[in-house]
Formats: C-alpha cells, sequence, structure tokens
C-alpha cells in the first residue's frame, strides 16, 4: 500500500496543512515526528492506517477516519468523529466534537 508522508514543507506558518483543504489518500497517512499541533481544516481520510510520529499532534475540522489503524504519538482532535477500522492508539489525550470508535 502507498504511504503519503506529511512533512513541515506541507505546512504554512500557522502549522496548517496547506495541499488541500482535506487530506484523503488510498493508502497510508504518516505525519513527520516533532511538528507540534498540525491542522487540517476539513476532514482527514485514509484507506490504510494514520500514523503521527512521537512530538506531533494533529487536529481535524471534520472527522477523521481510517480503514486501518490509528497511532498518534502525542494528541488528537476531531471537531465531528473519529474512526478507525482497527484500533487507535493515543499517547497523551484524544478529543472528538461526535463519536470515537
Amino acid at each position: 500500500m502507498k504511504t503519503l508522508r506529511i512533512t513541515k514543507a506541507d505546512l504554512n506558518e500557522r502549522n496548517e496543512y496547506t495541499r488541500s483543504r482535506d487530506l484523503e489518500f488510498e493508502g497510508h497517512i504518516e505525519v513527520e515526528a516533532s511538528l507540534g499541533w498540525i491542522t487540517v481544516n476539513g476532514f482527514i481520510r485514509a484507506v490504510g492506517g494514520l500514523f503521527v510520529e512521537a512530538g506531533s499532534s494533529i487536529k481535524a475540522g471534520g472527522s477523521i477516519k481510517a480503514g486501518e489503524s490509528i497511532e498518534v504519538g502525542r494528541s488528537i482532535k476531531a471537531g465531528e468523529s473519529i474512526e478507525a477500522g482497527e484500533s487507535i492508539e493515543v499517547g497523551r489525550f484524544i478529543e472528538a466534537g461526535g463519536s470515537i470508535n
């Protein structure tokens, strides 16, 4: 399965994802370590897993969904729901405006 790797180069000065409003990928999404809070203004969807390395946290204005596991080194926050086809592992805290499945 293909992997999309998010690095500092994909973020603006406010640590917002700049490639598009939504982050959607037909594979795994990985976020580089030590980036602090990363914001995606829309939703995040990965057919595979969502893997956020140590020292990075991720926040979405909409829902966060992964077909496989979600693993986050620090924290994860969604304006709507958080859903994984398998497990959800978070180092610090998890927060959702809706359900967590």
